[in-house]
């Protein structure tokens, strides 16, 4: 089984897993993507369910789909509509020109927005599976009260500012706490490279 085979490679090597629990990648300019964001019905933010129906500890957020697959592909990725309405090729530029100063030249695999409600958690968990051994787990906070929001790796607490941008080491056991009377939105974008790490068919 060729799929699992690609699983069991990536776990055993675990290509993305950073030294360090967070990393800070600096301040983007998040002005143009709120600008987008409040055009977002509430009806948009109910469309899309499946990441919270098929992942329990996500059940109390609500996610927009911006480039995801239910299979987790890490090629020939799906674009969905909020690309166009969100004018996601364009604000995506900076952020990722800091990522690819820092890792490579590379694209982005995965983005979707990601409301956690005040007073909601993401429960405790790691993320499994070939594509996401081979990306960086990238944060930018949108809309919440800074300094109620926490993330926590392994044993470690941060709380980031809004437009700080960092990566979280997803392969490690990893929880989001907003404690605070605002629901909290980040965009999250899993960024891989073009260097033909971890394409094990070449």
């Amino acid at each position: 089984n060729l799929d699992l085979y690609y699983d069991n490679i990536c776990n055993i090597n675990c290509f993305m897993n950073i030294k360090e629990n967070f990393k800070v990648l600096g301040k983007v300019d998040i002005q143009p993507l709120i600008n987008e964001y409040e055009k977002i019905s509430v009806e948009d933010w109910d469309r899309f369910t499946w990441r919270q129906d098929a992942n329990p500890m996500h059940g109390a957020s609500k996610t927009l789909a911006i480039i995801y697959d239910q299979d987790f592909r890490h090629f020939n990725v799906t674009k969905h509509e909020f690309y166009d309405r969100l004018n996601f090729g364009e604000i995506i530029k900076p952020f990722q020109s800091i990522l690819e100063e820092e890792y490579g030249s590379g694209y982005i695999v995965r983005a979707v927005l990601v409301k956690l409600p005040a007073g909601k958690d993401i429960k405790s968990h790691i993320d499994v599976g070939g594509s996401y051994s081979l990306s960086h787990r990238i944060h930018v906070p949108l809309i919440c009260e800074p300094d109620k929001v926490e993330y926590v790796v392994e044993n470690e607490s941060r709380f980031f500012d809004l437009g700080e941008m960092f990566e979280l080491n997803n392969m490690r056991e990893h929880s989001v706490h907003n404690r605070g009377s605002l629901d909290r939105t980040n965009l999250l974008f899993d960024f891989a490279t073009f260097d033909g790490k971890g394409w094990w068919w070449k």
